[in-house]
């Protein structure tokens, strides 16, 4: 008989909240400011990842499109290695994978680093393959072994940092708050005429 409800609650909000606590401070402020330097001059971000990392990537791709900002997220690996096959030195590939060894996240972020593109790189605090490739090493911890094999923590910390890196991009861009109330005001006048 496993715990009751009330203990496995008060243990998911423990182990969220001390993944998302140490994976910010996992992440220094210089790492974090090169990082919004490089997304803000970016002609073209492309966001990859595979599974939950991939829920997160096209989160992410949401809400830099809300600045105004030339995204590209798919979740089928394949249409990811085609668009890392157009990116150029002006160009960022952001990769997510707790892992660091998903095989498509990868085999992206190489071809990626071999036409010149910046490979910013999310992924656990270990030793792996995609930190090797990436230009900028952000980290996440997860307590993978206490969430049963499941990501939830994994998915939490990389939310944790790319919901940081969004509202820093917004405090950073002047007009931010100008494309985010017309991407609002967009899906509510669709709203409206949906239930009309």
């Amino acid at each position: 008989v496993g715990d009751g409800f009330a203990v496995i609650l008060k243990k998911l909000i423990g182990s969220k909240l001390l993944s998302m606590q140490q994976t910010v401070a996992a992440n220094s402020e210089r790492i974090i400011s090169r990082t919004l330097d490089l997304l803000d001059g970016a002609r073209r971000i492309h966001l990859v990842g595979v599974g939950a990392s991939s829920l997160v990537a096209r989160d992410f791709s949401y809400k830099l499109m809300k600045l105004g900002r030339n995204v590209l997220h798919d979740s089928d690996s394949h249409i990811q290695m085609a668009n890392a096959s157009t990116l150029g030195p002006d160009d960022v590939l952001f990769a997510l994978s707790y892992s660091g060894a998903s095989i498509e996240t990868l085999r992206i972020a190489e071809l990626a680093a071999k036409r010149g593109t910046t490979v910013i790189a999310v992924t656990g605090l270990h030793d792996n393959p995609l930190s090797r490739v990436a230009d900028i090493r952000l980290y996440t911890i997860a307590d993978e072994e206490r969430a049963r094999s499941s990501s939830i923590t994994a998915r939490d910390a990389q939310l944790t940092l790319t919901d940081l890196l969004f509202i820093l991009l917004v405090q950073k861009q002047p007009d931010a708050n100008d494309y985010v109330h017309n991407s609002e005001a967009a899906v509510t006048v669709l709203k409206a005429e949906r239930s009309s």
